[in-house]
């Protein structure tokens, strides 16, 4: 999914796609997440030598609940905002540099060409939980028999141990 920057008119394009395959993404599923087909729009104002993409990403994401490890689907809806400059970046060859706001989400290109996938991948990555849950009360699985308490409940007890409970046994005897 490309973009030729140099074939755009001044001012604004927009561009649709749709039902692009989630795989070409290349997003490991060993971090638990499977990017089902995807649809991407957005626009591109063109001003001299810069340009600024909006771009926005639809998807349905396969996820694992990190606490019962069931997969789950969940409706994905992102949008990113960049700033594209053609040519070198000046900051690039100093050694200690203090980021802007402004030069977060800028992209120097080499060519007037742009790809798309590793900024829907970026998009997509940066707004995935860091714990996903399937449900909010997800119970989670027994720390003892492995069962899944969102299922089926079990009989094991479980001891909470804490550097007080030591304590309390003290008293005890």
């Amino acid at each position: 999914m490309e973009i030729q920057l140099k074939e755009l008119k001044e001012g604004k394009t927009s561009f649709e796609s749709k039902n692009q395959k989630g795989e070409i993404l290349e997003i490991e599923e060993k971090r638990g997440v499977k990017v089902k087909n995807f649809k991407v729009s957005g626009e591109i104002r063109k001003s001299r030598l810069e340009y600024f993409l909006i771009l926005n990403v639809i998807s349905k994401i396969l996820l694992e609940c990190a606490r019962c490890l069931e997969k789950f689907e969940k409706d994905f809806e992102e949008k990113g905002e960049y700033h594209i400059k053609i040519g070198k970046d000046k900051l690039a060859d100093k050694k200690e540099v203090e980021i802007q706001e402004e030069n977060i989400n800028t992209i120097y290109l080499d060519e007037p060409v742009l790809n798309l996938i590793p900024l829907i991948r970026e998009i997509i990555l940066l707004s995935l939980p860091m714990k996903p849950l399937c449900k909010e009360d997800c119970k989670g699985l027994c720390p003892l028999c492995g069962k899944n308490k969102n299922k089926e409940e079990c009989n094991c007890k479980v001891e909470i141990s804490t550097p007080l409970s030591k304590i309390k046994d003290v008293f005890k005897k």
